[in-house]
């Protein structure tokens, strides 16, 4: 749940606000921020690739 706070939701964020609606179109900005979603997207991807969920095994408590 951090990961997606901390990271995935910020720099995903801002990489859309700096390319799509910023009034100054800030190459650093555009770059830092679109590598960084990028970046973390590519994290999801790759641990979802070798099991179902992000910390492994998993059940809802509500569901035992």
């Amino acid at each position: 749940m951090f990961f997606v706070s901390s990271g995935v939701g910020p720099y995903a964020g801002q990489s859309v606000h700096f390319r799509h609606y910023a009034p100054d179109k800030l190459p650093y900005a555009i770059n830092r921020y679109a590598f960084e979603a990028q970046r973390h997207f590519g994290i999801l991807d790759a641990r979802l690739a070798k099991q179902k969920y992000m910390l492994g095994d998993h059940l809802h408590p509500s569901s035992t």
